[in-house]
């Protein structure tokens, strides 16, 4: 696992750096470095939405019978894994992929 690299200046982003630009609103996260714009890939935002699908499997655990104490401390030892390794999945591109009319555009 390696932590995302900017596709302009070569450089690769702390852990610090890349949960910090997880947090912007914008698409657009300016390299530390070099202040390029980057985006993460469309093949990154699928892995990462599949590495957050066990944060929501607490809701079921209700229908297990597990006490209370036992599904707190699921759901956190789940939420600690995913904020651990969430800038290990992250990858950039230095322009915005289109998740929608991206297929259209193969096909024509």
């Amino acid at each position: 696992m390696q932590l995302p690299v900017c596709t302009v200046c070569k450089q690769q982003w702390t852990w610090k750096e890349t949960w910090k630009s997880s947090l912007r609103m914008d698409t657009r996260i300016p390299c530390p470095r070099c202040q390029s714009s980057q985006f993460v890939t469309k093949k990154s935002r699928r892995r990462l939405m599949l590495l957050s699908w066990p944060l929501f499997l607490p809701i079921l655990l209700p229908l297990t019978g597990l006490s209370l104490v036992y599904m707190v401390i699921l759901w956190a030892l789940l939420s600690l894994l995913y904020i651990v390794f969430y800038p290990y999945f992250v990858r950039l591109a230095d322009e915005e992929e289109d998740h929608f009319t991206e297929p259209l555009k193969k096909q024509n």
